[in-house]
Formats: structure tokens, C-alpha cells, sequence
């Protein structure tokens, strides 16, 4: 019996280093779609691996922040896709027929999963918020992590983009909206 624990394990940790090949630095855009499910077990229900599961992928997201933890240097938020474009166009045109060319300002929040997900900030981020007296019209200004809560208090509701590098938020931008 514990043979056959051991080859399901074996078996089971192959599958998943075989799905950890795809070709790095090739990113799929974000899908309004849900992804085929597999048998395979991913990271996040394996048994096997004493690794936290993913979160966030590396790279660029649009989000909804729900929530800022100053001193447990934390963000919770809902990920969103922000189109643009012919991308914001085609998407309108299935969600909204006969409402005209497109959605208004050429972008088109679409937010259809209401899972919340919550990563540390690392030490050194930088967050970008939109700063409306900009010289010029609107801009960005930095301020510091703990400042985030009150500004976010603020009720703009702008999407924000994070950055994330292994696991940890680096880059925090408010997303200016006509």
C-alpha cells in the first residue's frame, strides 16, 4: 500500500513539474472565459509541495483595491481586466448589443469573479496615485505605502495596476479614468 502512495506521489509531482514548462516570458492576456478544467492537480491542491500556492503571476495587473494593511504591509483587492481598443469594442458589443460602436472613453472594466485575493507589499514599493492639480491636467504623484489608506478613503474607486515579483507587490498605479 505505501508503494502505491509513493507512485501516486511520484506521478503526481511529474504531472505538475511537466506542467511548470511552458515557454517564459510569454504571458496569455487576461480571459473573460473559465479555463477548461484538468486532472491534473495544481500547486494550490497539491499535498505534495510545501510551497504557498500562487496568488498572482509575476508581472502587470489591473485591480480593485478592497483593502490596505499599513502595518502588515498588505493589500487586498479584486483583479479585474481593463480593456482598450478593439478589445474594449468586440467585449461590448457580446455584453451590449445595439448600444452603439463601443463602450464610453474606449475602455471597459469587466470585474466577473468576486474572489478576493490579498499580497504583501515589499519594503521599497512605490504607489503612484492620481493627482488631478497636476501642472498640465491630471497626473501621477508618489506618495509613501502608509499614505495609501487615506487616500484610498478618498472614494475615487479608480482601478489600480499592481506589480508583482515573486509573490510580493513592488508597484502600486492608480488608473486615471476620464
Amino acid at each position: 500500500m505505501t508503494r502505491f502512495i509513493r507512485g501516486v506521489a511520484v506521478i503526481a509531482v511529474a504531472a505538475l513539474g511537466l506542467t511548470g514548462c511552458a515557454k517564459q516570458g510569454s504571458q496569455t492576456p487576461p480571459s473573460t472565459t473559465a479555463a477548461p478544467s484538468s486532472s491534473v492537480a495544481s500547486p494550490a491542491s497539491s499535498q505534495f509541495l510545501d510551497e504557498a500556492p500562487v496568488v498572482l503571476e509575476d508581472g502587470r495587473h489591473p485591480i480593485f483595491l478592497t483593502s490596505v494593511d499599513v502595518p502588515g504591509r498588505k493589500i487586498t483587492f479584486d483583479l479585474i481586466v481593463f480593456l482598450t481598443g478593439a478589445a474594449a469594442k468586440a467585449e461590448w458589443a457580446k455584453t451590449h448589443p445595439g448600444e452603439g460602436d463601443g463602450p464610453p472613453n474606449d475602455y471597459l472594466i469587466v470585474n466577473n469573479n468576486p474572489k478576493l485575493r490579498t499580497l504583501p507589499v515589499a519594503a521599497g514599493v512605490a504607489v503612484k496615485v492620481v493627482d488631478l492639480e497636476a501642472p498640465g491636467g491630471v497626473g501621477l504623484v508618489t506618495i509613501p505605502f502608509a499614505d495609501l489608506s487615506s487616500h484610498f478613503a478618498t472614494g475615487f474607486g479608480l482601478p489600480f495596476w499592481i506589480t508583482v515579483a515573486e509573490g510580493e507587490v513592488t508597484l502600486i498605479e492608480e488608473q486615471f479614468l476620464p
